[in-house]
């Protein structure tokens, strides 16, 4: 579904950016699914922060 198309994306993201930070946090809440992809596949830490 949905949710699981969004954390894919989002773990795609992650090997594609090669971004360097320290925490992952989802915007807007629809967001969620693709931050714990990018967290998951990067290794960064997810949290909620707004």
């Amino acid at each position: 579904g949905v949710y699981h198309a969004r954390k894919s994306i989002g773990g795609e993201l992650s090997r594609e950016s090669g971004i360097d930070a320290d925490l992952v946090i989802p915007v807007p809440d629809s967001g969620v699914p693709a931050a714990l992809g990018y967290a998951e596949t990067s290794g960064i830490p997810f949290d909620l922060g707004i």
